[in-house]
């Protein structure tokens, strides 16, 4: 019984105290192997770490635009909302927020609702109507069909479609299949686009004919602009004199020569009357091919400016040898030019020896060709 206790006892002490396994070696060295064992799994987690950031790494590229070899070809557009025209705006969005405040904005030039501002508010809204894709074949959110079947833009062509076939076109997207879609968008941000760049004090002139542009979704009391027609309206209120009739407006026109005598040296004096004619004979569907013509020789003959005249002499000539400079010439790009060329003269003071008449106002537009 003595021996099994003493056994036992052995036993204990061996537990509390094992011997070393390795008697010979230096117990220091014994406990630096134990820190390198520590630092080796260390070492294998940071490995395991560094290898999931990796295949995280390696993922974002495989999904970085273009560094996929099968990821679509990118499509060259001109502005962001076009890249995608017809898709729905999620304006929810950073960018969805911004094409809503870019396409509510008003245009760089307030309208006054004056003949004389008439081709800078289309050309202003032109670019702003192709910058944001409403003239896209699928929003068509001012292009529609006239009673003799043509497609007809409103911006330059409103007087060739009637309120009812604009507001017939523009179905599809208060009641059809576009009513939830980009074009209804369109439209609507358009709408916002033309109230803000008319002075406020103009906008009661067109309140009046609400009935011409404002449309209910079926089964609504809600008022939807179609702002193809607004845009149209406005033009009307702007341009149309139903006293007026074409004759009057040609004869005008065909006298565009004392125009230039009657101008004293004032451009604006002879591009504001020719612009209100012609727009309003053009607001009657009715044309003057032989206007362009008749204009350039009028510059070139009644205006009392020797440099004014050789230069429309120039022009006169390249129109009549068929120069590619003078091909399908507009009756807009000839006042462009025009209006150019007098701001140049006067800058260097070569207009009517340095003497300016008429308001001095001179705004630089497009450069002469």
């Amino acid at each position: 019984m003595q021996q099994h206790s003493s056994l036992q006892a052995i036993l204990i002490a061996y537990h509390n105290d094992p011997p070393n396994p390795l008697p010979n070696v230096d117990p220091n060295i014994a406990a630096i192997a134990g820190d390198v064992a520590n630092l080796t799994a260390a070492v294998q987690a940071l490995n395991q770490a560094i290898q999931a950031t990796n295949n995280k790494v390696a993922n974002i590229i495989d999904n970085w635009p273009g560094a996929n070899a099968n990821a679509p070809v990118p499509v060259f557009t001109l502005s962001p909302v076009t890249a995608a025209v017809d898709n729905l705006i999620d304006f929810s969005t950073k960018h969805g927020a911004q094409l809503y405040k870019t396409g509510c904005s008003s245009l760089p030039t307030s309208f006054s609702m004056n003949a004389a501002g008439v081709l800078l508010f289309q050309r202003e809204m032109l670019n702003r109507v192709k910058a944001m894709g409403w003239d896209s074949a699928i929003q068509g959110v001012i292009m529609f069909a006239n009673a003799d079947g043509d497609l007809i833009n409103v911006i330059t062509d409103f007087g060739r479609i009637s309120h009812a076939s604009i507001l017939a076109g523009a179905d599809r997207f208060i009641n059809g299949a576009q009513h939830n879609q980009g074009a209804a968008q369109g439209n609507h941000m358009m709408a916002h686009s033309i109230t803000s760049t008319i002075f406020a004090d103009k906008q009661s002139q067109f309140l009046a004919y609400k009935l011409r542009y404002e449309t209910s979704p079926n089964g609504s009391n809600e008022k939807i602009i179609v702002a193809a027609s607004y845009w149209k309206t406005i033009m009307e209120l702007t341009l149309l004199d139903c006293t007026v009739t074409n004759s009057v407006l040609r004869n005008d026109l065909c006298n565009v020569g004392q125009f230039c005598i009657n101008s004293n040296g004032d451009i604006d004096a002879i591009i504001d009357p020719v612009t209100l004619k012609y727009t309003q004979l053009y607001s009657h569907q009715e044309d003057m091919p032989d206007l362009p013509e008749s204009l350039i020789a009028a510059f070139k003959d009644n205006v009392d400016d020797d440099n004014f005249s050789k230069y429309w002499d120039k022009k006169h000539s390249d129109f009549w040898d068929g120069e590619p400079v003078m091909a399908n010439i507009t009756l807009e790009q000839i006042l462009i030019w025009a209006k150019t060329k007098f701001n140049l003269l006067v800058l260097q003071k070569k207009w009517g020896g340095g003497q300016i008449q008429g308001n001095g106002g001179y705004h630089w537009s497009q450069g002469p060709s």
